[in-house]
């Protein structure tokens, strides 16, 4: 089949059209900050393949412009459901779902099925209404998981999700439509159809790079906002996040006549790990210290580095019988759990060092009327009489 030059020049123009386009997408996605998480930047991978892959696809799905009929029909076709999988997989990137070997069979059965079909109606059977259903088919079944990957992990404050989801359900009501559009509006395999396959192309690719390009922003400014209001070294909130996020807290428990308590918390002879051990040792205590009470916290709860080895623990709706019942909780644990650290002796031999980790605690009950600076003078008082009294206790303030 010898195509008519303005025929030709179409299909030329709109492969360079799309050509332009994927290198801009591509590009674009290249661009992007460094992304903190390693899925994060595998799924961009996935993604940029998707664009590559598509654009492959397209020159592919022109090749029968040019008496390249059969190895085009099988070639798109297969190439089309390539990035569709592609997408999908870069999704679940996305949302840090592992992918094993055996979940690649599914993919790899389902490419190889279509292959087989395109082949078959193309070249004994050249049934173009059998043909394109399948293919339309086989194209929502990636977007359907797709779809459904995204509406269960999505970040509801991520803009850039919600895009990601639309341009996909958009895709999945664009695609049965396109088998009346290619089947009776258009003639089959006609040159036109390439015009419409290119804007089909270019605005779902323009909303999922879109929608990529915020999502990933929102990300980043999520670490850089985690990483404002975190202690680097405990992995607990640091003083200026709590000073900001208490006292709102702290009204509305007022406001909604719940009690509250402050625990001021002190690691025991500190100074004396470090002097000993060196600071090295030090920050593991720190380390382990933190991570048994994050361990221990209510989704409401404050916990925060104060500074040095001292921190604060805001309970909200908690009086002070559960304050106490839950350092004595939390004291258990320290117990049940030293710091066990392997080191090498000058004879280059590894010693495991068994570093028991005890604390002392003051609490208050903060009341009504009674600001967070007062409250934490009361607990701080607490406090200083329980390493008065030895250590290793709670006083109450």
């Amino acid at each position: 089949m010898q195509l008519l030059t303005a025929d030709a020049n179409l299909v030329l123009f709109s492969v360079s059209v799309l050509l332009i386009a994927t290198l801009s997408y591509i590009l674009f996605i290249q661009s992007l900050p460094v992304q903190p998480q390693a899925s994060q930047r595998i799924a961009l991978r996935y993604f940029s393949g998707f664009f590559v892959v598509g654009f492959i696809a397209f020159v592919l799905f022109c090749l029968r412009y040019f008496d390249w009929y059969v190895t085009s029909v099988v070639s798109a076709n297969f190439a089309y459901l390539c990035s569709i999988y592609l997408f999908y997989f870069g999704i679940r990137a996305r949302y840090q779902q592992p992918m094993h070997r055996r979940f690649l069979v599914w993919p790899l059965l389902h490419l190889f099925i279509l292959a087989l079909l395109m082949l078959y109606f193309s070249l004994v059977e050249n049934e173009l209404y059998i043909r394109l259903p399948i293919f339309l088919a086989s194209m929502c079944l990636p977007l359907l998981l797709s779809f459904s990957t995204i509406r269960q992990f999505e970040l509801p404050s991520n803009l850039g999700d919600r895009i990601l989801k639309f341009s996909v359900l958009l895709a999945l009501l664009t695609l049965p439509t396109l088998y009346p559009l290619f089947s009776f509006i258009i003639q089959p395999d006609h040159s036109s159809q390439v015009l419409v396959t290119t804007l089909v192309s270019l605005t779902l690719e323009t909303l999922c790079v879109g929608g990529l390009a915020i999502s990933y922003i929102y990300d980043l400014i999520d670490k850089l906002r985690h990483d404002a209001h975190t202690d680097k070294l405990t992995g607990a909130k640091n003083r200026r996040y709590f000073f900001r996020f208490a006292p709102p807290l702290l009204q509305q428990m007022h406001l909604e006549k719940k009690p509250v308590c402050l625990v001021m918390i002190d690691i025991d002879h500190f100074k004396q790990i470090n002097d000993q051990y060196g600071h090295q040792m030090g920050d593991l205590v720190l380390q382990h210290f933190a991570g048994i009470i994050i361990q221990q916290l209510k989704s409401a709860d404050l916990f925060a580095r104060y500074g040095g080895e001292e921190f604060a623990l805001l309970l909200p709706a908690c009086p002070i019988s559960g304050a106490v019942q839950r350092i004595n909780q939390l004291q258990s644990q320290l117990q049940s759990q030293p710091l066990q650290h392997k080191s090498a002796s000058a004879e280059a031999e590894q010693q495991t060092l068994n570093i028991a980790i005890t604390a002392s605690f003051g609490v208050t009950q903060i009341e009504p009327g009674v600001d967070l600076d007062q409250a934490f003078k009361q607990a701080d008082a607490a406090l200083y009489q329980a390493k008065l009294a030895g250590r290793n206790r709670l006083e109450i303030g």
